[in-house]
């Protein structure tokens, strides 16, 4: 009768060179892998791709509206409808708020904002510039002259990943945030643009 130890030990050899199963067991472990890879494969470009696109509004907005000698409100309207033309196939009329500003300074006083429209306000988001009639906030090195005028475009995007948040839990940018873009221009064949009528959504 052999020992139980040379039993047990031929018992670990044969388990050893055992080759069955084992690309069942290497898919089992490298699985959940497989699917973290795959989903940030999808979630990582499309991210980047709606951000791109909110740079893209705000740039195109700010500079149409620089364009202009004056402004209706009907313009502003159009202008907003192409907003979403630009984010497409990404809805931006149900995530996306552009908010249009004008500032403007007389000779020895402070700038404010002279008007300003936003395209929709279901989505409660606010221009981080300020609201009209207020000193607006900008960025460093950016003033505005007496006799000046500038044109600000903000876009907010209310992003939410598809998969991500079953994977990446707070990992930035695949969880559900707001992605923001400013853009500024000076008024190309006027000193002043000015604004007729009652802005969308006012």
């Amino acid at each position: 009768m052999k020992p139980a130890s040379a039993s047990l030990h031929g018992l670990v050899r044969r388990f050893a060179v055992q080759r069955d199963g084992v690309a069942a067991l290497e898919l089992a472990l490298l699985l959940p892998v497989l699917i973290f890879i795959l989903l940030g494969a999808f979630e990582m470009p499309r991210a980047l791709l709606i951000y791109e696109k909110v740079t893209r509004v705000s740039a195109e907005i700010g500079d149409l509206t620089a364009r202009q000698d004056s402004m209706i409100a009907s313009q502003l309207t159009d202008l907003f409808s192409a907003a979403d033309e630009i984010m497409s196939p990404f809805s931006f009329k149900t995530y996306g708020t552009v908010v249009v500003s004008s500032l403007t300074q007389a000779t020895g006083k402070d700038a404010v904002i002279s008007w300003q429209c936003s395209s929709d306000t279901t989505l409660l988001l606010s221009s981080k510039i300020g609201k009209k009639g207020d000193k607006p906030v900008l960025p460093n090195g950016l003033t505005v002259g007496a006799g000046d005028n500038v044109i600000v475009a903000e876009v907010f995007y209310k992003y939410s990943p598809v998969f991500a948040n079953y994977v990446f839990d707070r990992a930035k940018p695949f969880v559900s945030a707001t992605y923001y873009d400013v853009a500024y221009f000076r008024p190309r064949d006027t000193s002043t643009i000015s604004l007729t009528g009652n802005c969308p959504n006012s």
